[in-house]
This record gives C-alpha cells, structure tokens and sequence, in this order.
C-alpha cells in the first residue's frame, strides 16, 4: 500500500492517480496529472457538496479528506449508517481526493499522480483523458 511509503517518498518512480466515486450521476473527479480535479457538485441541490482533487503536496478535502496514498473514505453519518445519500469516495493516488460529505449526496475528488523526475526522465502526466482504468507507457532506454 502506497500510504505505507509515507517516510520513503524518494523510493518511489510513479504513481496513478484514481478517479473518484460519484451519487446521483454527479461527475466524479479525474484522477492523475499533478493535480485530481474536484468532484461536481449539483446544479440543482445545493445541499449536494463534494470533494477535492489531491494536489503534490496535500490530499484534497471533504468529508473525509485525502491523504498520502488514499483517498478520503466514504463518510458514515454518526449512527453508523453509512448508505443513505454518502456520496462518493476520493480516488488514491500521490495524495487522494476527498469523499463527499455526508448526508448530501455528491462526487469524490480525484487523486494526483506523481513522478520522481529525479529517477523518471521525459515523463508527463495529464489528468482525467482516458475513461476506465488508468495507461502508463514505460520505455526502457539504455544509459550512454
């Protein structure tokens, strides 16, 4: 678990960001990139609020905010429901998005992605281009 490296960042070459979970056919969040993008929140139910996208140095907030390596989990009301209108989970990656915040429906934020450009040469990153799983191309070049 990604979360676990949180005192050995420097071991690490790169890292996908995921994209949030959504309620009520919010958009969720685009994960990857330096940035995840924030969870859409409803045009018609202000009460509707969701999460963040994680950025290179903090996971994004919400109801439960990201953090290193995860994203926020779903919020549970404090009854201990957890399925009545929670919303969406932030998606994982460098730092994770924010969940959604309870009780309002919503969309999760979008974890960042990361790449150690001191190991990782010519990389780059973009945020929410494919649907679906995630795509990385690695291409092995022989040192001169």
């Amino acid at each position: 678990m990604l979360a676990n490296y949180v005192n050995n960042k420097s071991e690490i070459l790169l890292v996908a960001g995921g994209g949030g979970g959504t309620d009520h056919g919010l958009t969720p969040g685009h994960g990857g990139g330096t940035t995840g993008t924030d969870g859409g929140d409803s045009s018609s139910n202000a009460n509707e609020k969701s999460g963040k996208g994680g950025t290179q140095s903090a996971g994004g907030a919400g109801g439960k905010s990201g953090s290193f390596g995860k994203g926020g989990d779903m919020p549970i009301s404090p009854t201990g429901e957890n399925d009545y209108d929670s919303g969406g989970a932030g998606g994982g990656g460098w730092y994770g998005g924010g969940s959604s915040y309870y009780y309002t429906g919503g969309a999760g934020g979008g974890g960042s992605g990361y790449i150690n450009t001191s190991l990782v040469k010519n990389g780059s990153m973009q945020t929410g281009v494919r649907s679906g799983d995630g795509y990385a191309v690695i291409t092995w070049m022989p040192v001169l």
